[in-house]
């Protein structure tokens, strides 16, 4: 009964009752969040072809259901016959979303280049696709996977789904805990302490494996619905249930029963407490053999338990050592997670339960497998023998779940897709980590971040896009839908009825305008002034005249011949100007602009679209700006996490801002945001870069990884320019409070600390109190401000001001105040450190202002000229204070180590600049040093 209370008294009641008429679902049915488009072919111009159609059909009709479309696709791939040998899927909300991830599709794959594509955001196509290469397992996830509402969405639309659910709530239904397993799982609202706290149940253990159980039973009959069937089966931990039961193995007609049983024994063991005991369960990012070495010092208090991939092992800790295990860990640098559960499972202490197991198992399993089971504490397949079947999943609960050994015998037997038949998707992320580098697929079924649709829906395009052959019939059997002829679609314009007005009575006196009020607005809107003709240059280039939509019906206010002419005048200006800056691009050669290496579309003076190409041989120094030093006492040249800096990345936004502008000068950046790491750790990355102006001095700039996504930039930003850089401020000083030693000597800064190391400098020399370096030549853009560093132990000083991320993932407004570096600079550094290293710092400047004020002190001091940055990368220098700027006594002062680091061409090169100094006017007693890095184009070391 659902009961409706609304203001004056009015009070509604509805009684409700489960429908059961499967001829009236339909109507019923609730739209779907996302629908699965598949364009398969025999060849990839057939797909180009087909995706090109579609693409025409809805620029000519935007208004075509996404569900019929999706629909019409699943009839036509139905009619091939299995003859097509490549697809691309792609997961759609609505037919505008469709368009554009299918247009960007279409023209990514006219390149003969690109073999795969991988979007995130639901576009998927492999030019080798795996399935007919290998084979298909099916992967069952154990304990821990579920969670509050999984697969809800799928239990409204896919009956089967919701069967599993109701069989299981029927096998408790007079159970005397009081509820049953919907209860936990589709929880009412929660408005009570009391009500919230059921949801701790759902980790309980009779009820977790419950849970678990009955999710992946439902995902197993949805999948084989949908035609899918395994060549192999694997199940984690407790999740080997599901995988027996999908092989065939359990007795279907007694299994509820036979769950009932499980959770009586558990209630049994309790009473008379022979439940496990309590014990600590932690998740620790290393490798089996280093946990293993850590934790031997403990002895049988500690053993490990699932062996899950190369970087997660779980051991169970007993209650008495759970602490100094943390303590442990904490000491040796590792990251780790208390799991939610302290049973001692897939150990020997764990045995205590498990007497009575093999009488439950004898009448639980009653035949061999009829399809492929790997056991994970064999690290092989079930044998044939039955009484060998029901000792080995005897022996899962009280042995390690060796999952990824496991799944590296499936991959040598020639399993090549694996597919997570459960909920949550923490197997994926294993299969990812323990087969990275070798040539597989690994899909989750769901996921807790997706709806379950959309989930499905991203399965099934990864899956038809891998070659694997299945039905989409399930997908639209309970909606009203109708099939499109997509040829006659081509030649009719969008329908020109229109629907009329419907009044809805509410009950509200009527508003109208007044005819005074009404002329005035139509008078208003008809004197607009026509948009410039130039204006069209703003939309995108790449769109095909196929593409294009039908003209507005609306005529628009003519124009007097002379404002058509003054329009066309200002175009062929702009035009002009245009060609200009382009040829003088030309001439000065891609050393100019390293990232816009090729330009795809581009709209003159608004628009552009670029792409580059990021590796580890065209960049050097990323194998420098890594996550991690030495990763391998084994292998000590194994290369550490490459990640792309955040400088890189703003220098693209910025290289591309200067191409669209070139008669401007940077002169500073707006609200840049990185959202997430960039890694090249597994070949080239080509990055896609849209520029966009959005006035005079404006650019917005948003920087795509076109192997993962186009719908969610990897970073972002407005680029601001100006004819002239803006006059140079005063670098004020900085007050030190609480001074407090640094933790990292010089000597191990770079080595362990800082993300960025030393490795590939070529060199340092020190002269007295000032540092030189021959090879340091011609002009090098310095980028101070927003991302300078002055290093060393003016990191760890607390300012008295507002504090402000050295290097961040966003920066609100850095300003250019560039120099260029001349020839064997002299620079001192306004720092001061102690001469001991570790020791308290007295007093330091602000690093992103100082950084520009010590270079320009140095060229001073060396009697030389001030040189300006090359255009779009550099500024005017900061002017410096003169004088004392500290109290110190010199005893105190030592060497103070800053850097700088330009994000301007440093696809090339990058240049650090180190000094001395306590005061400007006096240089440090233990001089200073300088570091470059030679270019990487295969020029001579400069």
């Amino acid at each position: 009964a659902v009961n409706a209370f609304g203001f004056g008294g009015i009070n509604g009641h509805v009684i409700l009752e489960e429908g059961s008429d499967e001829a009236h679902a339909a109507r019923c049915e609730p739209a779907w969040d996302t629908d699965v488009c598949l364009f398969p072919g025999r060849t990839r111009d057939e797909v180009i072809s087909l995706g090109q159609q579609v693409v025409a059909l809805l620029a000519r009709n935007p208004t075509v259901r996404l569900a019929d479309l999706a629909f019409t696709l699943s009839q036509r791939a139905r009619t091939d016959n299995g003859t097509a040998t490549l697809c691309l899927g792609i997961v759609a909300e609505s037919s505008a979303d469709l368009a554009r991830k299918l247009e960007r599709a279409v023209g990514r794959l006219t390149d003969p280049s690109c073999h795969k594509v991988k979007d995130v955001s639901g576009v998927y196509f492999f030019a080798e696709p795996l399935a007919p290469r290998g084979k298909l397992a099916f992967l069952f996830p154990g304990e821990g996977a579920q969670y509050v509402n999984m697969l809800a969405d799928l239990c409204g639309h896919f009956p089967a789904v919701r069967v599993c659910f109701d069989e299981m709530d029927r096998a408790f239904a007079d159970h005397p805990r009081g509820y049953v397993l919907s209860d936990l799982v589709f929880p009412r609202p929660a408005f009570s302490d009391a009500e919230r706290s059921t949801e701790r149940l759902l980790w309980q253990m009779d009820v977790a494996v419950e849970a678990v159980h009955t999710a992946n039973r439902a995902m197993h009959v949805l999948l084989s619905d949908l035609g899918l069937h395994p060549d192999a089966l694997l199940g984690h931990s407790t999740g080997e249930y599901s995988a027996l039961r999908a092989a065939g193995a359990l007795d279907e007609r007694e299994y509820d029963a036979r769950v009932s049983e499980l959770n009586r024994l558990y209630v049994d063991a309790t009473a008379v407490g022979r439940v496990p005991p309590s014990a600590r369960l932690l998740a620790i990012a290393a490798s089996r053999d280093r946990v293993e070495r850590l934790c031997a010092r403990h002895g049988d208090a500690v053993s490990v338990a699932m062996d899950n991939c190369r970087h997660q092992v779980v051991v169970v800790a007993r209650a008495d050592v759970s602490d100094s295990v943390e303590e442990l860990l904490r000491a040796d640098g590792l990251l780790y997670e208390r799991l939610a559960f302290d049973r001692p499972y897939h150990t020997p202490a764990f045995r205590e339960f498990t007497d009575a197991l093999p009488r439950f198992l004898h009448d639980l399993i009653v035949r061999p497998p009829a399809v492929p089971v790997y056991s994970a504490t064999s690290v092989d397949l079930f044998p044939s023998d039955l009484a060998r079947v029901r000792s080995l999943a005897y022996e899962h609960w009280i042995q390690p779940v060796e999952f990824s050994r496991t799944i590296q015998k499936m991959y040598a037997d020639g399993v090549r897709i694996f597919v997570e038949v459960g909920p949550r998707g923490n197997l994926t992320a294993f299969v990812e980590d323990i087969l990275a580098g070798q040539e597989f697929a690994a899909i989750p079924a769901n996921v807790s971040r997706r709806s379950g649709i959309t989930q499905l829906n991203h399965l099934l395009a990864q899956l038809a896009a891998q070659g694997a052959a299945f039905t989409t019939a399930p997908l639209y059997r309970r909606r009203s839908l109708q099939a499109i002829d997509l040829t006659a679609s081509l030649h009719a314009g969008p329908s020109t009825r229109r629907l009329g007005p419907v009044k809805i009575p509410t009950g509200a006196p009527e508003m109208r305008i007044s005819p005074d009020v009404a002329a005035r607005v139509r008078a208003r809107c008809g004197s607009s002034a026509v948009p410039e003709i130039g204006a069209a240059d703003a939309a995108p280039a790449a769109r095909s005249e196929s593409a294009q939509p039908a003209p507005a019906t609306t005529q628009p206010t003519p124009a007097s011949a002379g404002d058509v002419m003054a329009a066309f005048m200002r175009t062929m200006d702009r035009f002009l100007m245009t060609q200009q800056s382009l040829i003088g691009l030309t001439h000065r050669g891609g050393e100019r602009l390293p990232f816009i290496e090729t330009v795809l579309r581009e709209a003159a003076g608004e628009s552009l679209v670029a792409r580059c190409t990021i590796d580890l041989e065209k960049c050097p120094l990323l194998r420098d700006h890594t996550l991690g030093r030495h990763v391998s006492a084994d292998d000590p040249d194994l290369p550490a996490f490459p990640i792309v800096p955040f400088t890189m990345l703003m220098e693209t936004m910025a290289e591309a801002a200067v191409a669209l502008a070139p008669e401007l000068r940077l002169t500073g950046m707006r609200d840049v945001r990185v959202h997430r790491w960039l890694a090249v750790d597994r070949g080239p990355i080509t990055l896609e870069i849209h520029a966009s102006r959005m006035q005079s001095g404006y650019v917005a700039v948003r920087v795509f990884d076109a192997d993962a996504s186009l719908e969610t930039p990897v970073c972002e930003g407005g680029i601001v320019l100006d004819a002239a850089y803006p006059p140079a401020p005063l670098a004020d000083e900085v007050e030190l409070i609480d001074a407090q030693p640094y933790k990292w000597p010089a000597d191990r800064l770079y080595d362990e600390a800082m993300l960025v190391s030393r490795r590939g400098f070529r060199g340092c020399g020190r002269r007295g109190g000032r540092a030189r370096h021959p090879r340091l030549r011609g002009q090098r853009p310095v980028w101070c401000s927003g991302c300078a560093r002055v290093r060393h132990g003016c990191c760890a000083a607390r300012s008295a001001g507002p504090a402000r991320r050295v290097l961040g993932v966003a920066t609100a407004r850095p300003r250019v105040r560039g120099v260029a570096v001349p020839h064997e600079i002299a620079a001192a550094v306004r720092a001061h450190a102690t001469r001991r290293p570790g020791a308290a710092l007295q007093r330091a400047n602000r690093p992103h202002r100082r950084s520009a004020a010590a270079i320009d002190a140095g060229d001073r001091r060396a009697g030389r000229s001030r040189v300006g940055a090359p255009r779009g990368m550099g500024g005017s220098p900061v002017r410096p204070r003169t004088g004392r700027i500290s109290s110190a006594p010199p005893a105190a002062r030592g060497d103070a180590v800053a850097a700088v680091e330009s994000p301007a061409r440093c696809l090339r090169s990058r240049t650090s600049v180190v000094g001395p100094g306590p005061r400007v006017d006096r240089a440090g007693p233990s001089g200073a040093r300088a570091l470059a890095c030679p270019q990487a184009s295969g020029t001579p070391e400069d």
